[in-house]
């Protein structure tokens, strides 16, 4: 059932994956692209982090636009969409964000409510716990080893449940992130005047679902290979 499970959420991965990529490396306009909403966005940044931020002051936001080249293939993994919708922080300190103008709004609102996230107490430890090379390469280690141990002790094959839900955790870090992200993004549009549709809402669901999976495929492979190594208890 784990090795069933891994391969179905590695499969939903390879698709979403390509939709992500066919919507953050688009090269022409979406409906609402982020180039009509650069101001008003940024606008409803400004106010998230003055109600969320306990008096902290909006850190300054630069950005970069870039468009995906011709040769963009949408069905090549190694094409990254980070030039495309990402943050991070620039030599000045200040956050940055590369955004695909061409690309919906919410990807920009969602990169915004990454900055904003920052303004917060819980948001800026989830975002150093993330960002924290070590701590990644322990939980991204134990997202295969405590599942399959977990399924080892556990007797018989009902254990899934508890190798996916300890793959997940591992994950943690940078579920909550995301998750702020998007909850912050969805602020920030409301702030603008630009309340989320309903497709608007799936591409953010995509987006946080391209890394859920690859715990969930990791965490039914490890309960597939614990389950190799268990004995099952004797029953009177």
């Amino acid at each position: 059932m784990g090795l069933i499970t891994s391969g179905a959420a590695t499969a939903l991965q390879g698709l979403t994956d390509v939709f992500n990529r066919s919507q953050i490396g688009r090269r022409t306009p979406a409906t609402r692209p982020a180039s009509a909403a650069l101001d008003s966005l940024y606008g409803g940044y400004e106010k998230r982090v003055n109600d969320i931020g306990s008096g902290r002051k909006p850190m300054p936001v630069e950005l970069s636009q870039n468009t995906p080249p011709e040769n963009f293939n949408i069905f090549d993994p190694r094409n990254s969409t980070d030039p495309y919708a990402s943050n991070a922080t620039a030599s000045s300190g200040n956050p940055v964000i590369d955004i695909n103008p061409n690309a919906d709004e919410a990807y920009l609102a969602h990169e915004l409510g990454h900055v904003a996230s920052k303004h917060t107490d819980v948001g800026a430890i989830v975002r150093n716990l993330r960002n924290n090379p070590k701590l990644a390469a322990a939980l991204g280690a134990s997202m295969f080893a405590v599942p399959a141990v977990a399924s080892a002790i556990e007797a018989g094959d009902n254990d899934l449940d508890t190798s996916l839900a300890l793959a997940t955790a591992a994950s943690l870090p940078t579920l909550v992130d995301e998750g702020l992200a998007t909850k912050n993004g969805l602020a920030i549009m409301n702030n603008a005047g630009t309340r989320a549709t309903l497709g608007q809402r799936g591409k953010l669901a995509g987006g946080y679902l391209s890394y859920l999976l690859p715990a969930l495929a990791v965490g039914g492979l490890g309960n597939f290979v614990g389950n190799q190594l268990d004995q099952d208890i004797p029953t009177s």
